[in-house]
C-alpha cells in the first residue's frame, strides 16, 4: 500500500526504519550486507521487483516498528489502523 499509494517511492530504498538502517530493502539483509533478516515479509513493488520488510516476533516490537515505518513515509498513526495478526 505504501508503494502503490506513492507514499514510499522505490528510489528511497533501502529505507531506515527506527534504528534499522535497512528496515525495508531490495535484499533481505541488514546494513552489514551479510546478516540475513531472521523474520521478513516479502512483497512485489509496483515495478515487479521483490521488496523485503524486516519484521519482529514480539507484538510490541512489531507495532513500534510499523509506527516508525509509517512515520518515515509521512503517515501519522491517526491516518491508519494498526493490527498485528498472529498466524
Amino acid at each position: 500500500w505504501l508503494m502503490t499509494s506513492g507514499k514510499l517511492a522505490e528510489e528511497r530504498l533501502p529505507l531506515q526504519v527506527g534504528s534499522m538502517v535497512h528496515g525495508i530493502h531490495w535484499e533481505p539483509v541488514h546494513s552489514d550486507g551479510s546478516t540475513p533478516y531472521l523474520r521478513k515479509h516479502e512483497f512485489s513493488a509496483p515495478s515487479g521487483r521483490r521488496v523485503y520488510v524486516h519484521t519482529h516476533g514480539a507484538r510490541k516490537t512489531s507495532v513500534n516498528y510499523i509506527r516508525s515505518m509509517l512515520d518515515s513515509c509521512g503517515i501519522t498513526e491517526r491516518d491508519v489502523s494498526i493490527r498485528v495478526l498472529r498466524p
